[in-house]
């Protein structure tokens, strides 16, 4: 935590060694040097255990500690927000909610993420993402392969606590066929030397029935059942029996798994074994043998089920692997199964058995000596860009019929860096051998769709499930408004720099196909319109035919209009097919319009809350005599009443683009100041019209005088 560089430590240790230990000092001295300090924990029991702990090792000491789960109330995560914002609290210790957008830090110094198995590569940076220069230091018995792989070829720093606690014994494993008589057995054994029982069943919809049968195979122990899904008093008064030793028999599901420190349980059974992950399995077998006595922990499948490959792998690894300290060993055995993963992506496992593991530690070793080294310093080609997309491209042999043509061909198209570039591949392709095919035509577009990606900072465009991935891509929020309006389902992930969009289809109906190849190309270019989003706000696409109009980069397609007019008319209780050219064209003139407002607010960042729409909005009712009289007036200037948050936050836009271009000025100077941005930008980004709608008028954003019942210094028309 002295070095410059900030840290990225992993520190691994088996259950119950100390790792809590460590982290109660790392966050002490961060605390001393004036940063806060984020603990990122699986589940709101560690919270709560992690709460006691650090509060009660910092009790003589003025630092200010707070929680934030689902458990905390409204009024307490509120003041926990804002102290977090403001600095007045110095550590929070908190589950999957510190991860939400409402969270944010004044100083944050260091992450602490506990039982880092549990969380994925997202979670993890989201957190450094708040902040450039933030040290994390994680801790689990068995880090996830990715992790582990990162820590074993040198790219992530490693510490290993290898030293046992005093007088702990390992623990005895079985791992066989589920028997009620060996279940009933182990139980006894346990309460006759005054001890606990757990016994983790993880599904919720039949734990009743586990706990029932657990009971009447031993009538006289005190049963309860604990699951996430439980209330949070119930919850906790469970837990707290437990402790108290009121309960002898817990069936629960895995939420017992990350760092509940019960002493006195030193049996543990495990129902469906074959279904829980190395990890798992492991975490679980450490909730047990945390004190003097021996420990016991029965890993039972079912007999009438086969074992796959895989579970069958795991389970013999966890049997074999029973001694102190054993996860480290285990961790490197989970890394053999399953791979690595992708070092530089979201993936947390994958396979490395292409080239071996050993061989593949070693390569990546000698990537990493390199780049310390400084090899490659200077080099700055444009990075490349991966597209993956449902389409076929190439140049078919009966085109080129010399495969060192071919290559040729694909290695200039590869290396093109403008449209002229590719412009000239195509041309030189077309006079050496003829028309180009289909899948040529493809391949082209998709050159010139990687150029475009290039300008636009794209660096990854995949086909990924029902959607497509862009990345990386930073939007401030008015884009992802606009984004998420364009295509619904769209799902944006800061911290990855990643934006899912959902993958063009032939019509939409639900479940109808994806588009391919040539359809997708014909459709909406070689992407269609799942990346044009990125590339508009970028300011990088260019206009496709079918559209009524063009901001800009923005593309308001002939769909979206009819789609508009046909919302007003059925607002107005008229046929869709009764649609007039006065209509169309005032209509297409107020898209014009929020697209232009909306791109200036981006430019200049400014924003409307929610707090003041609602606010304007109810003003306005009240001027208008109630919200029947208000919605026959916006219905009379062919306004749909849906469309009435939309139109009001534009319009508070440009009132405050207005304060923000003359802020001594009246509403009149206002007026005019917004109206000569906005056309002065209208002309900047080159606004066009479809000529079937003739030329937009940018005189047209003010008209007067306004009715009484909506005087405004603008009005959107």
């Amino acid at each position: 935590m002295q070095r410059l560089t900030p840290m990225d430590r992993l520190i691994c240790g088996d259950v119950g060694y100390g790792k809590t230990e460590i982290a109660v000092r790392a966050a002490f001295k961060a605390v001393q040097d004036g940063k806060q300090v984020a603990i990122l924990v699986p589940t709101t029991l560690l919270v709560q255990q992690h709460l006691a702990t650090f509060g009660e090792r910092y009790a003589s000491f003025p630092v200010r500690i707070a929680a934030l789960s689902r458990f905390t109330a409204d009024k307490e995560r509120s003041n926990v927000l804002s102290g977090m914002t403001d600095g007045s609290i110095d550590i929070v210790i908190g589950t999957h909610r510190l991860l939400t957008p409402e969270v944010r830090f004044k100083d944050l110094g260091l992450v602490i993420v506990d039982e880092e198995q549990r969380f994925g590569v997202e979670h993890k940076e989201h957190l450094k993402a708040l902040r450039a220069n933030v040290d994390v230091l994680s801790m689990s018995a068995t880090p996830i392969p990715r992790t582990l792989e990162m820590a074993v070829t040198g790219i992530r720093e490693m510490s290993v606590i290898q030293t046992p606690p005093e007088e702990r014994h390992p623990g005895l494993t079985y791992v066989g066929p589920y028997d009620d008589k060996q279940i009933a057995a182990a139980i006894r054994r346990e309460l006759l030397r005054d001890g606990q029982v757990f016994f983790v069943h993880n599904r919720v919809e039949s734990i009743e029935r586990a706990a029932r049968r657990v009971q009447d195979l031993v009538p006289e122990a005190r049963v309860a059942v604990a699951h996430g899904q439980m209330a949070e008093g119930r919850l906790e008064q469970v837990i707290v029996d437990f402790w108290d030793k009121n309960i002898d028999v817990l069936v629960c599901t895995t939420i017992v798994e990350s760092g509940i420190d019960i002493a006195n349980a030193n049996t543990l059974i495990v129902d469906r074994a074959d279904t829980f992950g190395l990890s798992q399995l492991h975490q679980l077998r450490g909730r047990v043998g945390r004190s003097r006595e021996r420990a016991y922990a029965y890993l039972l499948y079912d007999p009438n089920k086969p074992l796959t490959e895989t579970a069958h792998e795991r389970l013999a690894t966890i049997a074999q692997r029973t001694d102190l300290g054993s996860g480290m060993q285990i961790a490197l055995k989970d890394l053999e199964i399953r791979g690595a993963g992708n070092l530089l992506g979201g993936e947390q496992s994958g396979h490395i058995a292409d080239v071996g593991f050993d061989l593949y530690v070693r390569l990546v070793g000698e990537a990493l000596a390199e780049h310390k080294a400084g090899a490659g310093a200077g080099d700055d080609e444009t990075p490349e860009v991966k597209v993956e997309l449902p389409i076929t491209a190439h140049l078919p042999e009966q085109y080129v019929s010399a495969e060192r043509l071919r290559l040729e061909a694909y290695k200039r198209l590869a290396d093109a860096r403008s449209d002229e570039q590719v412009d000239d591949v195509a041309a030189e392709l077309v006079d050496r051998y003829g028309p180009l095919p289909p899948e040529a035509e493809t391949l082209v577009s998709v050159a010139r769709f990687r150029v475009h990606c290039q300008t636009a900072g794209l660096r990854e465009v995949i086909a990924q499930g029902s959607g497509v991935r862009l990345h990386p891509v930073e939007l401030p929020e008015s884009a992802q408004m606009r984004i998420s309006r364009l295509y619904p389902r769209t799902t944006i992930k800061p911290a990855v720099r990643t934006i899912i969009v959902p993958r063009p289809t032939a019509s939409s109906a639900i479940g109808a196909a994806a588009l391919k190849d040539q359809d997708l190309r014909r459709r909406r270019g070689v992407v269609a319109a799942v990346a044009a989003s990125v590339l508009v706000l970028s300011g990088c696409a260019s206009a496709t035919p079918g559209a009524a109009a063009v901001v800009g980069n923005e593309r308001i397609s002939e769909r979206d209009l009819t789609e508009q007019v046909e919302q007003v008319l059925r607002a107005q209780g008229r046929p869709v097919d009764s649609a007039s050219e006065a209509l169309v064209v005032t209509t297409l003139d107020r898209m014009i319009t929020t697209q232009l407002v909306e791109q200036l607010a981006a430019e200049n960042e400014v924003v409307v809350t929610q707090g003041e729409l609602d606010a304007t909005i109810a003003n306005y009712v009240e001027a208008s005599g109630g919200r029947e009289a208000f919605q026959n007036t916006l219905l009379a200037q062919d306004l749909a009443p849906d469309d009435i948050d939309e139109l009001f936050r534009v319009n508070l836009l440009a009132q405050k683009m207005g304060v923000l271009f003359d802020p001594s000025g009246t509403p009149e100077t206002q007026s005019s100041a917004i109206f000569a941005a906005v056309a002065a930008y209208s002309e900047e980004v080159g606004t066009t019209v479809s000529p079937r709608y003739g030329q937009w008028d940018p005189a047209g954003l003010l008209v007067g005088p306004t009715p009484n019942d909506l005087s405004v210094p603008i009005q959107i028309s």
